[in-house]
This record gives C-alpha cells, structure tokens and sequence, in this order.
C-alpha cells in the first residue's frame, strides 16, 4: 500500500472495497460482423484506492470511511461487503489490488 500512496499521493487516501455484481463488458464486431464480448472486470470482489475527495456522491452519502489498521489509508466498505461475514485479503501485485474472500 505504502508503494501506491508514493505513486498517487492522495489527499485522504481511501482503499474502496466493493462486490461487483455485473463486472465490466465490452463489444466490437469481429470480422465475419460478428459481435465479440470482452470482459473488463470480471464479476467478484474489487479493491481499487481512491482519493474521498472523488468518491461518488451516492458512497461519500451512504458510507463513512474507517481507520485501516495500517494508518495512512482508511477504508470504505460497501453494503455486500458487511453482509458478507467473512474475512477478505487485500493484496497487491504486478500493480494491482487483488481481493480473496474466505467465507466464515
């Protein structure tokens, strides 16, 4: 985390988890005219670190940030993320935050 605070010096840094019920698809045509989907963002739990001063109004109104154990950053924590009752594990490699959930 210390590694993206020096990359992105936020000025209240917060790390944003999140279950993304969707994910994220795109599509373009093939060559035969077909339509070929991509995914972007598959379907699961997200992490991604964010300045508060650019979270979007509908989480900033719902959601108050909590101090991490870590200090510098606090943590924003969607609804399915509370509901949840489980343990997640934040990690991040080959520059990017990656989330595995345990089920309790």
């Amino acid at each position: 985390m210390r590694e993206l605070l020096v990359r992105f010096p936020f000025k209240r840094p917060v790390l944003d988890i999140s279950w993304d019920r969707w994910g994220t698809h795109d599509n373009r045509r093939g060559p035969a005219g077909e339509v070929v989907w991509t995914t972007i963002r598959p379907v699961g739990w997200s992490a991604g670190l964010i300045d508060w001063e650019e979270m979007p109004d509908e989480v900033t109104g719902q959601h108050s940030p909590r101090p991490a154990s870590w200090g510098e950053i606090e943590i924003v924590l969607s609804s399915e993320v509370e509901e949840f009752g489980g343990q997640l594990t934040i990690d991040y490699a080959n520059g990017n935050l990656h989330v595995e959930a345990v089920p309790i």
